[in-house]
Order: C-alpha cells, then structure tokens, then sequence
C-alpha cells in the first residue's frame, strides 16, 4: 500500500489581487524612489491616535454584544428549564 499526501493544496492569489492599504503603498512608492509627496504620505498616516481610539471602541462593543448573546441564551436555557 503505497502512502499519498492527503495535503490540501493552496495557490497564493494572483499578484495584483492583493490589495494594499494607502499608507502602505505609498510607503512602497517611496522606497522604490517614485517621487511621492510627504504631504500625501502624512496625510494617509496622519490619525493614528483616533485609529487607536477607534480600536478602542470597537472592542468594548465586541465585548458588549458577546455579553448580550450570552446572557440570551442563559434566560434561554432558563426558560426552558435546562438550568
């Protein structure tokens, strides 16, 4: 009995499907030496602060709505008498 690889094989997406971000690119123009206006680029990397804030946020609604799903399906089980 001969032994086969079972492996799932994945192929990386076409090259010009990746899509990067802004400020990315522009810092990929910038090290390839196009000539890119630091305006742009500080423009594009310019609300760090607000993105870290917005993290923030984002989180703490997360958190929020898994507490709510959870405490649905405790009075859930309670109505049902499971607990």
């Amino acid at each position: 009995m001969v032994k086969r690889a079972n492996k799932k094989k994945t192929t990386p997406p076409p090259r010009g499907a990746i899509a990067k971000p802004p400020r990315l690119k522009a810092a990929v123009d910038m090290s390839r030496g196009a000539d890119v206006s630091m305006d742009t680029a500080a423009e594009e990397g310019g609300a760090k602060k607000k993105r870290a804030k917005n993290a923030k946020v984002k989180r703490s609604l997360v958190r929020k709505k898994r507490r709510v799903k959870v405490m649905g399906a405790k009075h859930k089980q309670r109505r049902k008498g499971i607990n």
